[in-house]
């Protein structure tokens, strides 16, 4: 705190602070590198003018430390302030430059993941045959975190090769990637239209979207896709809400819930986990469920399968365009007079400069999404209702509120 105190006023003089500290840590030390920090500071720093401050010059002498470097602390924060630099637009890499060789060299090693991570990053801001080559390489990476960024490098750049391989992976991505996948093909007007083709043709099913994937497919209003796309989605959520409603409710007074061997958790886990969290799993960005016991299952099965019945301003979705065509969509959770940032699923965060972009509006609708019985049956209903109840007592063995009826 001393030391950002002292430095408010410069913050490339605070970067160097930490290229510092990191500098003088001891190879036995368990320190770690505050690499988020780092990344958000540079990229703040770099986008604010420092009279006086090549920042070309300051990114190549930084490429020569990390090359330099035997610690790896101080390169692990040299290559975090490289990738804040880049993520914030102010650099472009040339081919061939020596960043661009530094940071495909540890793109391309596996040895310490953030470091991996640095790089890919870096990469998003040269458009050379060989970044865009070794972005795609990365997209058969086992690591889901190196896997996320890969594939928002590989957006950047925009090859042929990318959008069929979003579309040849989609059907099979593991649960942790596959809405990453989806928001890649959703988010780009030319991929969205190659999806659209391939329902039409039948090579992919609408059945392969969950209920949120389908609600962002239906506020598409490019004039040339969407009505394509409405036609191939018809009929994926029953408008009927309360039919749905009673029939859950219906079915509730047959089941019997054992609190002993509850599969809610699981349930959560697979459906919920995306934009809700409970017991250490999941993302805060829904609404608070963490302490549920008081609502009945009515209200709580309501609010899950009819969530626009009654819609908390604070979690409508919001549509995004930039002038670049790309669209993002999620909560508004900041809006000044130079950027505007939306917090989506699996808690990604987007920034963008209002300059950037053309068109911000709210969808109308809750950010949780109609339609989520296809995947979640009566029974498994109440079993996620009883344990987004239940979950906070049943491990100090307070009594079970288990009637669902």
């Amino acid at each position: 705190m001393a030391i950002a105190a002292a430095c408010r006023n410069d913050l490339f003089e605070l970067l160097e602070q930490y290229r510092a500290a990191a500098a003088n840590l001891k190879h036995n030390t368990n320190s770690e590198i505050p690499r988020t920090h780092l990344v958000r500071l540079a990229s703040r720093a770099s986008q604010l003018s420092h009279p006086g401050l090549d920042l070309q010059a300051y990114v190549n002498s930084i490429s020569q430390a990390v090359v330099k470097s035997r610690s790896p602390w101080l390169q692990a924060c040299d290559l975090a302030i490289l990738e804040g630099i880049s993520r914030s637009g102010t650099l472009v890499i040339q081919p061939d430059s020596p960043i661009e060789q530094l940071a495909l060299q540890f793109a391309a090693s596996n040895h310490d993941p953030n470091n991996q991570l640095a790089a890919l990053a870096i990469l998003a801001s040269s458009r050379s045959d060989a970044s865009k080559a070794s972005a795609l390489r990365s997209l058969e990476s086992s690591n889901a975190s190196v896997l996320k960024v890969a594939l928002a490098t590989c957006s950047a750049h925009d090859t042929p090769e990318f959008a069929t391989w979003l579309l040849n992976r989609f059907p099979s991505a593991l649960p942790e990637t596959r809405q990453d996948i989806f928001n890649a093909i959703r988010s780009h007007p030319k991929r969205l239209t190659l999806l659209v083709d391939q329902l039409e043709t039948g090579k992919m099913s609408v059945k392969m979207f969950d209920a949120s994937q389908i609600q962002s497919l239906n506020a598409v209003r490019d004039n040339a896709i969407a009505p394509r796309l409405a036609k191939a989605i018809a009929g994926a959520i029953n408008p009927n809400r309360q039919r749905i409603v009673d029939e859950y409710s219906k079915h509730f007074r047959a089941i019997q819930i054992d609190p002993n061997n509850n599969r809610g958790k699981s349930i959560f886990a697979k459906n919920c986990a995306a934009c809700h969290r409970l017991d250490d799993v999941g993302n805060q960005v829904g609404p608070d469920i963490s302490d549920s016991r008081e609502q009945s299952f009515e209200k709580l099965l309501v609010s899950i399968l009819d969530p626009n019945r009654s819609i908390d301003a604070n979690f409508f979705r919001y549509l995004l365009r930039t002038e670049d065509g790309l669209v993002f969509e999620g909560l508004l959770t900041d809006a000044n007079a130079q950027t505007i940032s939306l917090l989506s699923q699996n808690g990604t965060s987007t920034t963008l400069q209002r300059s950037e972009i053309e068109e911000l509006k709210s969808s109308g609708t809750s950010l949780m999404p109609e339609g989520i019985e296809a995947q979640i049956p009566p029974n498994e209903m109440a079993e996620l209702l009883w344990y987004i109840k239940n979950w906070r007592y049943a491990a100090e063995n307070v009594p079970a509120n288990a009637t669902i009826k």
